[in-house]
């Protein structure tokens, strides 16, 4: 090797290198000058950059301007003094226009560098590739659409090696199955890898652990235990009840529990795409839908249709029912499994004999016929497994367990020792003990110290705080609303001046003095007035009182309050719905009290 190498250097140093070899050596050297040849250190370098077993070798040979090319790997001869500047301005997240860039670039340039002129700033951009000058201006999550990326196989795997599973907030509005006003359910959709089929699903209120549990638990007695549970890393799904060691459901069913890594749903694009086959599609039959396809007059329109007929009716014709929604989504469900799939393989209609992609169901038979090993589970072992558990420790023959004590003789000799408490989220009456080894010891019933008169289900009492965590956060914002809006000091209406006359007509009586006994009966009335009227914070508990307490209260203050409040856009208007609700709305005989009180304004004039 190194007389090989003094032979080259030798023959380039005497211009005695063939004509196609002295080209070469011109062009690898890639420095002015026509008199360069090679020396023995180049050459040396040369060969500890080239490596066979790496894919690019000869690439890493290459000399920079040989890579110049409008696309991918361009590389500049001559670097513009005011290109970082323009690269920094233009590479932003708000996404500027090149426009903006030339305009804002002199004042970031420094002294005594010109700034090119539109036309070259706009060559200097449009020689980059596609991918690299969107560097900064998309986010490490969006721009992954634009870059290549690796197709998953699913060809090889079996019905039942991996289930996927993930949530999606239904595009359209339904009736609450409680309050019947309008909202957006939540999804879990479980769906086989292999085959694509949607095995189990579940709606809720709101995405949920409870959610998942069932849709697995639906998932498994279709088609079996998966090997592998392949989700994101949402709360769902890393909780006690799904992932937790011992307790939790997969460790008991013996599936294998993996996630994506965060902002990378392109791992998981077959059931993002069942989302929209599924679930956008059937949202989209619905008049409630508001997806970003909906015709935005057309959405103005159905919701304020809705809000109003629950308003006055309760309810709304246009939001389907939850028990409709419910079988509605399971029939959604059966048609996608029986419609044609392009992630599957082709096949020959039956029927027509034109070819044609399997459906879920097709690839989920097929797969079963050429020998899928599915593990079923008997219906005395499904009553077990899901039920949810939870670690507790058994103290003198009873279990605590979400603020009630479950008691059985049969944990005597288990005191102080730490058991796994299966239990029913719909039925507080009794839990089901097991050991670590999964054997059960127990049925513990619902017995005596408990905290609360009558037991709550871990349904109810998971509902109970949800509500009254909602209930004090709109109490706030409604507190928040009347200050902004009534700002400033209380408005005191007691007023001691009042009874001061009555008690001057009782010191007259004790000195025995004349008194008027018609006097003393008004002042009298005066005084008892004033001492139930309340202190008001604002004009609409002004409003309610004297509603609630009827035309004999009003004074003269009182008309011209309410002659001015029921007129103020910014007054009765903004709390009319309230005042329906409680049955303090204006009425025409409120009306017709205030016409016989004459203006103070008007007598004055």
């Amino acid at each position: 090797m190194s007389q090989a190498i003094q032979q080259t250097v030798y023959a380039a140093q005497n211009r005695e290198l063939p004509p196609p070899l002295a080209q070469a050596v011109a062009v690898a050297n890639d420095k002015a000058g026509n008199n360069r040849t090679l020396t023995r250190a180049t050459l040396y370098r040369w060969l500890a950059k080239f490596d066979l077993r790496q894919p690019n070798a000869v690439e890493l040979l290459a000399p920079a301007s040989a890579g110049k090319t409008r696309r991918g790997s361009w590389l500049r001869e001559v670097v513009a003094p005011w290109a970082d500047a323009a690269l920094k301005l233009y590479q932003r997240p708000q996404k500027p226009s090149l426009r903006w860039v030339h305009d804002q670039l002199p004042a970031y340039l420094p002294k005594g560098v010109t700034p090119p002129s539109y036309d070259t700033l706009r060559r200097f951009i449009g020689q980059m590739g596609n991918v690299a000058i969107e560097q900064g201006r998309m986010g490490s999550r969006e721009i992954k659409a634009i870059k290549p990326f690796v197709r998953r196989d699913t060809s090889k795997l079996w019905p039942g090696d991996i289930y996927m599973a993930d949530g999606h907030a239904f595009d359209a509005e339904v009736a609450h199955p409680r309050h019947g006003r309008p909202f957006r359910p939540e999804i879990t959709t479980v769906l086989d890898t292999s085959t694509r089929k949607a095995l189990g699903w579940s709606t809720d209120l709101a995405e949920s652990g409870l959610a998942v549990l069932d849709a697995l638990r639906v998932a498994t007695q279709t088609g079996g235990i998966a090997s592998v549970f392949y989700v994101d890393r949402g709360a769902g799904y890393i909780n006690a009840m799904i992932s937790g060691p011992g307790t939790g459901l997969l460790s008991r069913l013996g599936t294998t529990l993996t996630h994506s890594l965060p902002y990378n749903s392109q791992a998981r694009g077959i059931i993002e795409r069942a989302h929209q086959s599924i679930w956008v599609r059937a949202a989209k039959e619905l008049p409630t839908y508001i997806g970003k396809d909906m015709d935005a007059e057309a959405s103005n329109k159905v919701h304020k249709l809705t809000r109003r007929d629950v308003k006055r009716l309760g309810a709304s014709r246009a939001l389907m029912a939850w028990p409709e929604f419910v079988a509605f989504a399971a029939d959604q469900v059966e048609q996608y499994n029986d419609r044609p799939h392009r992630g599957l393989p082709m096949m020959s209609d039956p029927t027509t004999g034109k070819r044609r992609h399997m459906t879920p169901n097709e690839a989920w038979a097929k797969g079963v016929q050429d020998g899928a090993d599915l593990v079923r589970l008997l219906p005395s072992e499904a009553d077990h497994l899901f039920r949810p558990q939870q670690q507790c420790r058994v103290l003198r023959g009873e279990i605590r367990l979400f603020n009630n004590t479950y008691f059985s003789h049969e944990l005597t000799e288990y005191h102080g020792e730490g058991v796994n408490v299966g239990f029913d989220i719909h039925d507080p009456s009794q839990v089901w003990v097991h050991d670590a080894e999964g054997v059960l010891l127990c049925k513990a019933q619902l017995d005596g110290n408990r905290r609360d008169f009558m037991p709550e289900s871990f349904l109810d009492r998971a509902n109970r705080r949800r509500a009254e965590g909602r209930a004090r956060r709109l109490q706030d914002k409604l507190t928040e609303v009347r200050e902004e809006l009534h700002g400033g000091p209380l408005l005191l209406e007691n007023d001691p001046a009042q009874r001061v006359p009555f008690l001057a007509e009782i010191d007259a009586l004790r000195l025995g003095q004349t008194v008027d006994v018609q006097a003393i009966e008004v002042s009298r009335e005066q005084a008892t007035v004033a001492a139930v009227r309340p202190a008001f914070r604002n004009p609409s508990e002004r409003y309610e009182w004297l509603k609630a307490e009827g035309h004999a209260a009003w004074k003269e203050s009182d008309k011209q309050f309410l002659s001015e409040y029921v007129r103020d856009p910014d007054g009765y208007a903004l709390f009319a719905e309230r005042y329906e609700l409680l049955g303090l709305a204006w009425s025409e005989q409120d009306e017709q009290e205030l016409n016989s009180f004459k203006n103070p304004a008007r007598k004055v004039a």
